[in-house]
């Protein structure tokens, strides 16, 4: 026992930091990692359905490129974080989200080409994108949008795209339509959230196809995708410039005109 008292003495520093290294290794193993002044477990930022050579920064560093399989899993601790994607032949999307202790956080990037192409329609295709296009109408407050999963109206009002909670049993309320921190009532209604102040006529607002998170605004001589969420930092692409007009094709098109030729893109 006595000589084991002397080597414990004898070997305290190297015991200690063997200790030290064991323990650190084991705790990240388990996805602690220090955060702030003291540990925090991990969560997970997901993403998926991704193309190859796409790169993915969070908090303004270059992190990872997407596996085989088209996607990333990154260990972040939680609080708020961003995330930029950068794919291949798309422009660059971005996102402010949170990390959850022990929680995946699955992100579904906006993946919009940077160059839209754009192919002629004739015949039955071009009566058809002529029906969709000049019957058009701009979405009201008693005729809204149905966006953010069925959870947000989105319309027209005063030339501002606003969007306001559709409260119903099945909704989870986005963030950014509630007037009140969570758990606390509020007496009446949440005041609509302006989406897009416009400076020039807006005269279409559609969903992104295939997504319940963006729009594609055209306003004056622009039309441009944007995030629904209007928090910083935002996502917005350019689709046309010109006066042109833009409705729904398909879940993956839209259609085009320039009052002179009709066209389909494929998004």
């Amino acid at each position: 026992m006595n000589r084991l008292i002397s080597l414990l003495k004898a070997f305290w520093f190297v015991i200690a930091l063997v200790l030290i290294v064991v323990l650190a290794t084991g705790g990240y193993a388990l996805g602690f990692r220090i955060s702030g002044l003291g540990l925090a477990q991990v969560g997970t930022l997901v993403i998926r359905d991704m193309p190859q050579e796409t790169y993915v920064f969070t908090d303004q560093a270059k992190r990872t490129v997407v596996n085989a399989k088209g996607e990333v899993h990154i260990k972040l601790t939680p609080g708020s974080h961003t995330v930029i994607v950068d794919a291949p032949g798309m422009q660059p999307w971005n996102e402010l989200f949170e990390i959850t202790s022990n929680t995946d956080s699955v992100l579904s990037p906006i993946l919009a080409p940077e160059e839209f192409s754009a192919g002629l329609l004739l015949g039955e295709k071009k009566t058809e994108a002529i029906n969709a296009l000049w019957s058009l109408k701009l979405p009201t407050k008693t005729a809204p949008l149905s966006m953010a999963n069925g959870c947000a109206n989105v319309y027209v009002e005063g030339n501002r795209v606003l969007a306001s909670a559709n409260a119903t049993s099945t909704c989870a309320v986005p963030d950014y339509l509630t007037c009140a921190p969570e758990g606390v009532a509020t007496s009446g209604e949440c005041p609509a959230t302006i989406i897009f102040p416009a400076s020039d006529i807006v005269t279409s607002v559609i969903p992104f196809p295939g997504r319940s998170d963006a729009l594609i605004i055209n306003a004056g001589k622009l039309s441009f995708i944007l995030e629904l969420d209007p928090r910083d930092p935002r996502f917005v692409a350019p689709v046309a410039k010109g006066s042109v007009r833009i409705a729904p094709a398909t879940d993956s098109s839209l259609y085009m005109t320039n009052s002179t030729d009709y066209y389909e893109i494929p998004i």
